[in-house]
């Protein structure tokens, strides 16, 4: 072999979009299992950390009749250039997640392209991975120490899927569970940070119990065959909704039927 074929080096250098970080909602550990990811007009590619890279864009996503004229050119730019991010108009990319083994429901979720930028000092966003939070299946697997509420739902008597639940402390609002129903309607809410004995209110010096409200959030419109988003959902307005306070404790597995209005 010659110097000069020494020299020869095959390279294929551009600009990481963003990458994705799926987190189970209980526990807060990253999903190392694997799982079927997909965007439109999108290159996924799975790193050794366990986040899925958006690693390139097709012309066609960037093409599209509802983009702003020029878009395609100016993202292609910025992919192929290490400079400071251009002021290019916002892109929304919708994914799909879904888990081939069931423990987790599918779920749509957005990614806002370019990342945006930071202070110097400080990290840029572009380097912090985009969090999302998978929902347990009703047939997830339960640790004794876990309060749960298995909740059945339904709608004008029909099972309710893709109803949004989240779990709020009383005292201090604190996120304590979140759920999603199944297309059956069912939906495992598990509070994973409930302890068994915890700080008194009042007169009390310790509680065994901890009094949470509980908020439903459901979409009659939506198709019970698609996936939604579901943090979307919770925040939206103009959807049923129906708020119930409960007890819960470590280690307390109980059942609620819940008929939304």
């Amino acid at each position: 072999m010659s110097a000069a074929e020494l020299l020869v080096m095959e390279a294929d250098v551009r600009r990481i979009w963003a990458a994705v970080r799926f987190v189970d909602a209980p526990s807060q550990r990253t999903v190392e299992a694997p799982l079927q990811v997909s965007a439109r007009g999108v290159r996924w590619v799975r790193n050794l950390s366990g986040l899925h890279v958006l690693a390139e864009l097709d012309e066609t996503l960037l093409a599209a009749a509802d983009r702003p004229p020029g878009l395609a050119r100016q993202l292609a730019v910025y992919e192929a250039a290490f400079e400071l991010a251009p002021a290019v108009p916002a892109l929304a990319v919708s994914g799909r997640v879904s888990d081939p083994s069931g423990r987790y429901l599918p779920r749509m979720f957005t990614v806002n392209l370019p990342r945006a930028q930071l202070p110097a000092g400080r990290l840029a966003e572009r380097f912090i991975p985009v969090e999302v939070l998978l929902d347990p299946s009703p047939a997830a697997p339960l640790l004794g120490s876990w309060a749960a509420l298995r909740v059945s739902l339904t709608h004008a008597g029909r099972p309710a899927a893709h109803a949004v639940l989240r779990l709020h402390r009383v005292t201090g609002g604190q996120l304590l569970g979140r759920a999603m129903s199944d297309a059956r309607g069912q939906a495992l809410l598990i509070a994973a940070g409930i302890t068994q004995v915890t700080v008194g209110q009042g007169e009390l010096v310790v509680e065994r119990e901890v009094e949470a409200d509980l908020t439903v959030s459901f979409d009659p419109a939506a198709d019970p065959l698609q996936p939604l988003d579901p943090d979307a959902l919770a925040l939206r307005g103009g959807v049923v909704r129906r708020i119930l306070r409960r007890s819960f404790a470590s280690g307390r597995v109980e059942s609620l039927t819940i008929a939304l209005p």
